[in-house]
């Protein structure tokens, strides 16, 4: 038997025909999700933010300085001191990482969205639609809340025009 609701957030939980596990329905509002997110998104796959692992996302949701992506690239070293186990040196090495991050491509970027079904290789597929869309760019990672909308808006965006051809 199933459970009918997520045991950390309370929300309900529904399992898609055809899929063996339940989801909660939470999205990010579920502090499990939110943190598995933000785990992925700085992983070495992804964005690969060295020195940023489960421990201090962890810590990082729990104390609520973090709520999205983007939040991870305004932490300054003062605030990950106060961290357990991160000394100031070990604090201004994951902002400088972060800070390395932004440089990013855009199928990495994409990919570390943790968009269900887009993986590395659909991730990677986007790029060749992406040529298509040089008049539209982005604005630079350094604005990161207004890239990450416009990321999941284009992609929106796209996939209904995709099922529709």
């Amino acid at each position: 038997m199933f459970p009918t609701h997520c045991p950390v957030c309370g929300s309900d939980v529904e399992r898609v025909e055809g899929e063996a596990v339940t989801r909660c329905t939470g999205g990010l509002i579920c502090g499990a999700q939110r943190k598995e997110s933000l785990k992925h998104f700085v992983s070495r796959r992804a964005m690969d933010v060295d020195g940023m692992g489960d421990k201090i996302i962890d810590q990082l949701v729990e104390r609520e300085y973090v709520h999205t992506p983007a939040d991870l690239f305004r932490l300054t070293a003062g605030k990950l001191t106060g961290l357990d186990r991160m000394g100031p040196k070990s604090a201004q090495n994951v902002v400088n990482a972060l800070e390395k991050a932004k440089a990013t491509t855009f199928a990495r970027f994409l990919y570390a969205l943790g968009i269900r079904e887009v993986g590395e290789a659909t991730a990677r597929g986007w790029r060749l639609i992406s040529v298509r869309w040089r008049r539209c760019r982005p604005p630079p990672l350094t604005s990161c809340r207004k890239y990450l909308t416009w990321g999941l808006w284009s992609l929106r965006t796209s996939l209904t025009f995709c099922r529709r051809e």
